[in-house]
């Protein structure tokens, strides 16, 4: 083999490493929200919001709680604008990261109402 060869052949090895590791470093697993409690590393979680409880810090970041059907609820701290459809929505995923008390959240996702889903015919 040619020392060419070997040194493209060690290359691509080294990228394909590299981007397999950069990946795995991207995804974001889903979790519940007592899991989401006990992890400081970025996460998901889906819930739905707690009707009242949609307010802003004075700093202007959104803030409100989540539950999970259960008796488990998640404060969310979130510092971008609302997204639309947020009053309407069914349930909502946010990404991020617990600090102290409050889930940090650098994504908001918001699920679609079932009025916008198609209709089931009997």
């Amino acid at each position: 083999m040619k020392p060419g060869h070997v040194v493209a052949a060690v290359l691509a090895a080294g990228f394909l490493l590299l981007g397999l590791f950069v990946f795995r470093q991207t995804l974001t697993p889903y979790v519940g929200i007592e899991e989401a409690r006990l992890t400081a590393t970025p996460v998901q979680v889906a819930g739905k919001v707690v009707a009242g409880s949609v307010s802003y810090s004075d700093s202007g970041a959104l803030q409100f709680r989540i539950h999970d059907g259960k008796s488990h609820e998640l404060a969310v701290e979130y510092p971008k604008p609302k997204p639309a459809g947020f009053e309407d929505a069914d349930s909502v995923v946010v990404a991020g990261a617990m600090q102290g008390e409050v889930f940090r959240a650098t994504q908001l996702l918001v699920k679609c109402p079932s009025k916008y889903e198609g209709k089931v015919s009997e």
